[in-house]
């Protein structure tokens, strides 16, 4: 059995009435008790020392980029890159459209698998980064997988492009 000690908000889905909870938070097989004294099974959330219980807020999950105003498309566009600079100037842009996360919140975002420096040397150089490394930094911005289809397409086209030149 874990304890961990916090402050918890836990919030009552079916009321939706929040209670506080301070002391140890036990976890053992999936179940929860705080103090000992209550239990609960299903999601578990954990955000700045505090811990939820089923459905995290909405103002706490990460919802990546706002789209703009009605006829107001400002989100770069990766198939208008002809270069690997010009693609990584756009992911610059791309990155300041999605709230400009810092490189902390990146790493957060994917649960540690890169540093912080990592997204700061991959977005800051001129050549293109690898495959993995785009969709990753695509997904910490904008929080939507969908959107890494044009990147992709244009990483694709760029890098094709460059080994085509090479072979002449």
């Amino acid at each position: 059995m874990t304890a961990l000690p916090v402050e918890a908000v836990v919030l009552d889905t079916d009321a939706d009435a929040q209670r506080r909870h301070q002391g140890d938070v036990h976890v053992h097989g999936g179940t929860v008790a705080l103090g000992m004294a209550r239990e609960h099974q299903g999601d578990v959330h954990v955000h700045g020392g505090t811990v939820t219980f089923g459905d995290p807020p909405p103002w706490r999950e990460y919802s990546g980029a706002a789209p703009d105003a009605p006829g107001h498309d400002l989100a770069p566009d990766p198939l208008t890159a002809r270069t690997a600079a010009d693609l990584m100037e756009l992911l610059r842009e791309f990155r300041i459209w999605c709230g400009e996360p810092s490189y902390r919140q990146m790493s957060a975002r994917c649960e540690g698998a890169y540093s912080p420096s990592s997204f700061c040397m991959a977005i800051n150089k001129q050549t293109l980064p690898t495959q993995q490394m785009l969709i990753v930094l695509v997904i910490v911005c904008s929080g939507n997988e969908a959107a890494i289809r044009p990147w992709l397409t244009a990483w694709r086209r760029i890098k094709l492009h460059s080994r085509r030149q090479r072979a002449v």
